[in-house]
């Protein structure tokens, strides 16, 4: 059977294939997936009559035995019958865990806190862990978080969780059980749709669902590379054109831009907004700019990434704009002193580098294939250096073999074979003063070193400082947050006038 894109679903449908599928698998994007549901629904179930043979389950709880049984009767009434198991967790496994992590990182940088929190729960049901279990200095290391990356996104989303008072579902395992009732068929004309935000191609499930069923993908790039932001415009532009042409109307470029800006990559904010949009024009077919700034505001939650930037860049007036985004979004002052000191510190290791022999080859405003070819080999060859003296130090102040912190012997046990207890294996150093954590992704460096050199050493240690300030002032209640906040943004993008 076929693995499909959304924008390919009507036409499969229209064909004669379709009534051979008893099993579909929807995969992506939360709007786009209810949407193919419904494309799919209406093809088999047309009428309000037919829709007596629908029957949707919550995926998110363990319902596959449900759904199997209920795809398995028979019905009363003639024609289809659809189950649908929305929302599904069956992909969820322990290989998973890197697309989950991936996802909570990215709602929190969004102030969206209640998504990340149901990603957080999910992973914790997956790995088998508890909110109790990940309080302990062990966090990093039981979910996954590797050496290099930051965990400042944890104690936010923790806490909504315990505020919230949610559960972690205890884990349990239905794919066999799914494998083979798929393997065995369902009665004729009943299908089962599964619904899903991710999937593990690697798994022995997909393969039985892709062979035996359909496969939509609804997926799209979630990132905030420029080849992420073309593939999400490009599904705006998609969903504009079709609600555009259901109503028979135009839209100018510069309207979208102005309700992309408004909304974001939020396709149901988006597609309700321009649904609101032809409402309002009524009669007049072309919808315009000024339209969109009359009747809509501003929803769209910017990421904590577009204020580090803009004070990375030294622009105040885009740094005051998204901080006032951020606290609306409820986003604590803390964090965003947290993660403006962590971009400072980033830029602290990179300015220090570009004034040492090794960072001869940097100059301000080369172009990226040049940065790549002369610059990036060297810094390679600093963070090889540093790991290496870092390894040697902590050799250096390790205990001896046998001996404990103060000199004591330690006794290394034994197994029931009678043989010694292997030396836990060393964890890999978690810095922040690397220069590349990620040396296979170079753009972002090279980001970092275009704005580390818009600030001189002493700009970066006074902007330290100030943080340090604005820190102690919010930590004290001396001056309302929003004034603290803007005084540290203005004096950090302030440059001082040459004399």
């Amino acid at each position: 059977m076929p693995i499909i894109t959304f924008q390919n679903l009507k036409k499969y449908l229209q064909s004669e294939k379709r009534s051979q599928c008893a099993v579909w698998l929807i995969h992506g994007e939360e709007f786009l997936c209810a949407q193919a549901l419904e494309t799919i629904l209406d093809v088999f179930l047309p009428t309000p009559a037919d829709r007596m043979n629908y029957e949707p389950l919550d995926g998110s709880q363990d319902q596959v035995p449900l759904a199997l049984e209920k795809v398995n009767t028979y019905t009363f009434l003639p024609g289809c019958k659809v189950v649908s198991l929305l929302n599904s967790r069956i992909f969820d496994s322990k290989q998973s865990t890197p697309d989950l992590l991936s996802k909570i990182r990215t709602a929190q940088a969004e102030n969206n806190l209640k998504a990340a929190s149901v990603f957080f729960i999910r992973l914790l049901g997956t790995l088998g862990l508890s909110l109790d279990d990940i309080e302990g200095k062990n966090r990093r290391r039981l979910i996954g978080i590797g050496p290099g990356e930051t965990d400042q996104w944890l104690d936010p989303v923790l806490g909504y969780c315990r505020d919230k008072g949610l559960i972690v579902p205890a884990g349990t395992d239905t794919t066999r059980l799914l494998e083979t009732a798929v393997n065995r068929g369902f009665p004729e004309d009943h299908h089962l749709i599964i619904t899903t935000d991710l999937v593990d191609r690697r798994r022995k499930l997909y393969k039985v669902l892709s062979e035996k069923g359909v496969v939509i993908d609804c997926s799209v790039a979630s990132g905030s590379r420029q080849a992420d932001k073309t593939a999400q415009e490009a599904v705006l532009k998609e969903r504009m054109n079709a609600i555009l042409d259901k109503f028979d109307k135009q839209m100018d470029t510069a309207a979208f831009q102005a309700l992309h800006e408004k909304t974001g990559f939020d396709l149901r904010t988006f597609c309700a907004s321009m649904e609101k949009l032809v409402d309002y024009v009524r009669d007049r077919p072309r919808i315009q700019a000024a339209d969109v700034e009359k009747i809509l505001t501003r929803t769209r939650l910017d990421p904590i990434f577009e204020l580090t930037g803009a004070v990375a860049e030294r622009h105040p007036e885009a740094g005051l704009f998204f901080l006032r985004s951020l606290l609306a979004g409820k986003l604590h002052p803390l964090q965003i002193i947290a993660a403006l000191a962590n971009q400072i510190r980033k830029l602290i290791v990179a300015r220090e580098f570009i004034d040492t022999p090794e960072g001869r080859a940097w100059r301000t405003g080369m172009p990226y294939s040049a940065f790549r070819r002369n610059v990036m080999p060297a810094i390679i060859a600093c963070d090889d250096n540093f790991r290496t003296m870092l390894s040697a130090w902590e050799d250096a102040l390790a205990p001896p073999p046998g001996k404990g912190k103060n000199g004591a012997s330690v006794s290394t046990g034994s197994t029931k074979k009678g043989k010694k207890k292997a030396r836990k294996k060393k964890k890999p150093a978690a810095s922040q003063l690397l220069l590349a954590p990620n040396p296979n992704s170079p753009y972002p460096v090279f980001k970092t070193f275009e704005n580390a050199s818009r600030f001189t050493p002493a700009e970066l240690l006074q902007a330290l400082e100030k943080l340090y300030a604005a820190d102690l002032r919010l930590k004290t209640g001396e001056k309302n947050p929003e004034i603290v906040l803007d005084d540290l943004i203005m004096a950090i993008c302030r440059r001082e006038q040459k004399k």
